[in-house]
Formats: structure tokens, C-alpha cells, sequence
């Protein structure tokens, strides 16, 4: 989650601050969105070969002050459970396609009652424990 700072914040609500002032009032509304996430949710992402991966959130916002977290903008985490696979093309639901497609690499909801379902679905039949 990108609001790159240069030295650790000591709680979100400070990171949420910081990021306000660094990077504007759009990037620190979704790292409040991001944080207040409730454990289970899914979520999607995709990697450098375009190919889509299903994950689980799991843990709680931590800032992550490592260099290599500072290199790529990808301080703000959450500890999350990957699928151990992409998922293949045909499984992905239609509105998770149709989101990705939009552009840009920012934090979106898929609202689409369908792709929710279709998720869970290929969760539980895939990387459920």
C-alpha cells in the first residue's frame, strides 16, 4: 500500500496523519480503508506477468520500514495467505476482470455480489485449510 514515509510512524493514526501531509487526502483515505479492513476479507492482486493471485487478509495494518518496503512504496501491510497458484483466467469472475482492466494501481472494492460469490467459492474448493 503505497504513502511512502521515511521514518516509522508509531500507531496508524499517525501513519494516516503523516501520509495526509506527504501525499494528500485520496492516499491517506486508503490506507484507512486498507487498515480497517476485517480479517477474512479477500483480495486480489496481480503480478509483474499479468497473472491474478486470490489472498486472504489475515493480520492487522504494520508499517514496514525496510529498505526494500521503502524501494517499492509498500510500507503499510497486512499479513495475508496467498492462493498457491495464480487462478486461472476462467475462474476469475467477470467483475474482478472488468476492475483490473480500468487501470490504474490503486486499492478498489469490487462491489458485484457474483464476483463475491464466485471468490468464496474458489476458495474454499482451492486454499482452504
Amino acid at each position: 500500500m503505497g504513502g511512502r514515509l521515511d521514518a516509522a510512524p508509531s500507531d496508524l493514526n499517525e501513519a494516516t496523519r503523516r501520509v495526509d501531509r506527504q501525499h494528500g487526502e485520496r492516499v491517506a483515505a486508503r490506507l484507512e480503508r486498507f487498515a480497517a479492513l476485517p480479517a477474512g476479507d479477500f483480495v486480489w492482486t496481480r503480478d509483474a506477468e499479468a497473472e491474478l493471485w486470490l489472498g486472504r487478509i489475515e493480520g492487522e495494518w504494520r508499517f514496514d520500514a525496510s529498505a526494500a518496503a521503502w524501494e517499492v512504496d509498500l510500507q503499510h501491510v497486512r499479513v495475508c495467505r496467498w492462493s498457491d497458484a495464480p487462478v486461472p483466467l476462467p475462474d476469475v469472475p467477470a467483475a474482478v476482470l472488468a476492475t483490473f482492466a480500468r487501470g490504474g494501481r490503486n486499492f478498489q472494492r469490487v462491489r458485484d455480489a457474483d464476483a463475491e460469490a464466485a471468490t468464496c467459492r474458489w476458495w474454499a474448493e482451492h486454499d482452504s485449510p
